[in-house]
């Protein structure tokens, strides 16, 4: 049977993406077991085994970074409903590519969530050095997320890189940045939002 004949339930569907994975591979079929395990991932993104699988063949490939790629992606995506399968994929992701950008991002937020808070935040200030713009934004929010404060909050809040409209097809977006910082009644609207985000985590208002 074809993957792409697979049954319209779920768990037949699952089914029939590993079967047809295990022919190729019993065949010696690598490459092809690998497209079987890549299409599965994206039809069913919430299933940590087709991650698992792919980046197994990436690896055995000697494919360190793309086996890393599926397992960041992977664990960010199969995070979102089942933390402890995510935190286990981006961890792995983190074994094979230490300082991997995208899967310190994703799983930041996850050892958070679990109370891991001080290894969220180390994992964060390992990367920091080598972020720039947008993504730098991001790290520093989660690094104050992580560990609140006012020092912390207002590194996020400085940061630069935050762009208030997309940039024109022909004009350079790092230019872009640099002149909105420039702008005083967007920085200021920006330093006033920032505060009022800030001021939420550090001091969240009691529900009665």
């Amino acid at each position: 049977m074809l993957w792409r004949d697979r049954p319209k339930d779920a768990g037949g569907a699952v089914a029939s993406f590993r079967h047809a994975a295990e022919e190729h591979l019993h065949k010696g079929f690598v490459e092809r077991a690998l497209c079987v395990y890549l299409q599965a991932r994206r039809e069913f993104p919430l299933e940590p085994v087709f991650h698992m699988e792919a980046a197994r063949v990436h690896l055995e490939r000697g494919r360190r970074a793309d086996a890393a790629v599926v397992l960041a992606e992977g664990g960010r995506e199969v995070g979102r409903a089942r933390r402890a399968d995510g935190i286990e994929m981006l961890r792995g992701a983190l074994g094979l590519q230490p300082g991997h950008v995208q899967a310190t991002l994703a799983l930041a937020p996850l050892l958070r969530e679990e109370g891991q808070r001080k290894e969220a935040r180390q994992l964060l200030e390992r990367i920091e050095p080598s972020l720039r713009g947008a993504t730098l934004r991001s790290a520093r929010w989660e690094m104050f997320r992580a560990a609140p404060g006012l020092r912390a909050g207002w590194r996020w809040m400085t940061t630069p890189g935050r762009r208030r409209k997309s940039s024109p097809p022909n004009e350079r977006p790092e230019l872009k940045e640099e002149a909105d910082l420039h702008e005083p009644e967007d920085r200021k609207a920006h330093l006033a939002d920032g505060i009022s985000r800030v001021r939420d985590v550090v001091t969240p208002s009691s529900r009665g």
